[in-house]
């Protein structure tokens, strides 16, 4: 049967026959007409792929596949396996690397809050703690009772608290600061007061002093001394002494200063003293001849209180009613430290 062609010019095509079946369409040389023959193996087809993408060997229809470990970090676009191309659970814990996830691709906190699980909650998800979960969940401090405590809140302090001076102590507790009695002059009961302005009297009738005092509870013992500052006329003098507490167990104290009628720029000074009782008469103490140089009188001593609560206090007034003014004057002050 002769080869029925198609042709253009000088090109002709052999039109596949019936006997042609299982034979390929090839070039047979220059000028000369392509046919169809007899497919051999030697020819330069792709019958297998290999590498990255494996297929085969096989003829037809071949399944292809992507090679185990084949597609590495730099085989994937940037940016193009987004979550829709990720299986529902496919990235697990292993399959993140160790120190990967950074505090940047966490979710948002709201502010004031600390990563977590709030006491009581159980075993589940960190959550966002505010300060009062996270205080809830932090150790208490634990109190010393003889073999040492251990660190942690503090506990709070109870209404009145600090209106009563307490501290927290060694055991965890608030309370009102205890020393040894030989230490409470040094630490707590000192007392110190300066008199912030002139007082005047123009009379002979003794008057407490309005800022040269300090209290003093039952049964305490208070040693103490008065630096008294004086300024008047030699006329007029003044005189001094000190109040206490009703019934006090015991008095002793003394007083320095110029004699009666005598200038205490030049005047000699004279001890008054061994007193075991309220001064409640005054003790004569010279002033300077002029007013406005001022002369010094001390008191010392000490008092043994009894039951009543109440003040040691400086009593003063002129020894001699006159009307220039006898002064103790600003600057004047007291110290008193408690001994028992």
């Amino acid at each position: 049967m002769a080869e029925p062609v198609i042709g253009h010019g000088s090109r002709v095509v052999r039109v596949l026959s019936r006997g042609d079946v299982g034979q390929v369409l090839t070039s047979r040389g220059t000028d000369v007409n392509p046919g169809f023959d007899e497919a051999t193996g030697g020819g330069s087809g792709i019958t297998q792929l290999t590498g990255d993408v494996t297929a085969g060997p096989g003829s037809g229809s071949v399944a292809a596949t992507i090679a185990n470990d084949a597609v590495t970090t730099a085989k994937i676009l940037n940016d193009a396996v987004t979550n829709p191309k990720l299986a529902n659970d496919a990235v697990d814990t292993a399959e993140i690397v160790a120190d990967a996830v950074t505090n940047a691709k966490l979710a948002n906190m709201a502010e004031s809050t600390v990563k977590g699980r709030a006491a009581g909650a159980g075993t589940g998800d960190p959550t966002d703690l505010t300060a009062t979960q996270a205080t809830a969940v932090l150790n208490t401090l634990v109190g010393d009772s003889g073999s040492g405590g251990t660190k942690g809140l503090a506990p709070a302090p109870a209404a009145g608290d600090a209106a009563a001076s307490k501290f927290l102590k060694a055991d965890a507790t608030w309370a009102v600061p205890s020393v040894p009695a030989s230490s409470l002059g040094d630490l707590l009961d000192f007392k110190f007061v300066s008199k912030t302005g002139d007082e005047s009297v123009t009379n002979n009738t003794l008057q407490a002093d309005d800022e040269l005092t300090f209290p003093v509870a039952a049964g305490e013992t208070w040693e103490f001394e008065f630096h008294v500052v004086l300024d008047g006329v030699t006329g007029a003098d003044a005189k001094v002494g000190l109040k206490f507490p009703t019934s006090p167990t015991q008095i002793s104290y003394a007083i320095f200063g110029p004699d009666l009628g005598v200038s205490g720029a030049s005047g000699v000074g004279i001890w008054r003293g061994g007193f075991t009782a309220d001064a409640v008469g005054g003790l004569g103490i010279g002033t300077n001849a002029a007013s406005g140089t001022p002369s010094i009188a001390f008191l010392k001593g000490f008092v043994v209180n009894g039951s009543n609560a109440g003040s040691v206090t400086l009593w003063w007034a002129q020894q001699v009613t006159d009307a220039t003014a006898t002064k103790v004057k600003a600057g004047s002050y007291l110290t008193a430290r408690r001994v028992a």
